[in-house]
């Protein structure tokens, strides 16, 4: 864990930008092109992606609203750690959630939506997902799993993240968790079962 400064290039901005000298102190003197922070006081993480000079990161969402945000001269400083990008196809996922983001954004489902209402979406998604599953339904199995990515991606949006990223903290949590196989469910080492 280490305290970076963050800083906002405009009063029109809302996702603050971090200099590669701060990302240094983070990895080394080689970053990558694209770096994920863990932000630990407020329990999200952020995609940042670096300018094409290489000398600013910018923030690939906004801040969530629970985060302060930077005022123009006045930089904050917050707790970060780095997420390693784990060495799998997680490093490959293409999934083009931006084009459901734009399809989302002109029909005004983030001017008007609200999470409350998603996750009950989410939810009637997963109910028709069970369904398919108990007809052994391919068709429609396929067709709820794909609704159901759709709901995750519109739900993060609502919610200030980026479903990419919850993906990628997610895996960076569970890609050495060690349990076993019981009655079809994997449990965890430790969990009371």
């Amino acid at each position: 864990m280490l305290s970076i400064k963050h800083t906002l290039a405009s009063s029109h901005d809302y996702k603050p930008t971090i200099t590669i000298g701060e990302v240094k102190k983070l990895v080394g003197e080689n970053p990558s092109e694209e770096i994920l922070l863990y932000y630990n006081d407020y329990n999200c993480s952020i995609s940042y992606k670096s300018s094409r000079g290489g000398k600013t990161y910018y923030a690939q969402s906004k801040l969530p609203k629970h985060m302060p945000l930077p005022k123009i001269g006045l930089p904050i400083y917050y707790n970060v750690s780095l997420v390693k990008k784990p060495k799998t196809v997680l490093n490959d996922l293409n999934l083009d959630l931006q084009a459901i983001r734009d399809w989302a954004q002109q029909r005004g489902l983030y001017e008007k939506g609200d999470p409350k209402t998603q996750t009950i979406k989410l939810q009637e998604e997963v109910g028709e997902l069970a369904k398919a599953i108990l007809d052994n339904n391919k068709s429609e199995i396929i067709d709820s799993l794909g609704d159901i990515v759709v709901v995750l991606t519109n739900l993060a949006h609502l919610c200030d993240l980026k479903l990419e990223d919850c993906i990628k903290l997610a895996y960076s949590v569970i890609k050495n968790r060690k349990g076993t196989m019981i009655n079809g469910t994997f449990v965890k080492d430790g969990s009371a079962y």
